[in-house]
């Protein structure tokens, strides 16, 4: 009885000599392809049925083992894909000018250093008493009343 394949066939007689050589650990990557592939055709012999189990058993554990290397080659991908993602950014975020000063003023982004200088010293000035009450807290802070009313504000923690 001969299997054909692809390029090639083998018989009955081969598959066993391939077989023994399997065991024996002196078969190649060739041979034990040819042999895979006749063991997976339908109606072989029930002698063959412990190499086909065997064989069996060896894909469905590369099979399980398979979903391993597809996570890890997702990761891979995605890891590649945020260094893209970031570089992208950081390229942009590079050559993109910035200013050494700005100010944000009534929702308008100003960059001008003079403009900026005008805006603040009209808002310190648009401070309405903010020297007087300045001044004024200096002078209750020397006043020497002050000063007392303050240290007797403690004495009764003292005196208990």
């Amino acid at each position: 009885m001969n299997f054909f394949f692809k390029n090639s066939h083998i018989t009955n007689k081969e598959a066993d000599k391939i077989i023994e050589r399997y065991y024996d650990g002196l078969s190649n990557l060739a041979e034990e392809k040819k042999l895979r592939s006749f063991l997976s055709q339908k109606n072989l012999p029930s002698k063959y049925a412990p190499e086909k189990a065997l064989f069996n058993y060896f894909e469905t554990q590369k099979k399980l083992s398979t979903p391993y290397s597809i996570n890890f080659n997702w990761i891979r991908i995605s890891s590649v894909a945020a260094a893209l993602i970031l570089g992208f950014f950081i390229f942009k975020w590079i050559k993109t000018p910035h200013s050494e000063s700005f100010a944000l003023v009534d929702g308008i982004h100003i960059t001008d250093k003079a403009e900026i200088k005008t805006l603040a010293i009209l808002s310190m000035n648009s401070i309405t008493g903010g020297d007087q009450l300045v001044n004024l807290s200096f002078e209750n802070l020397s006043e020497i009343n002050f000063i007392e009313q303050e240290l007797e504000s403690f004495r009764p923690l003292v005196d208990d």
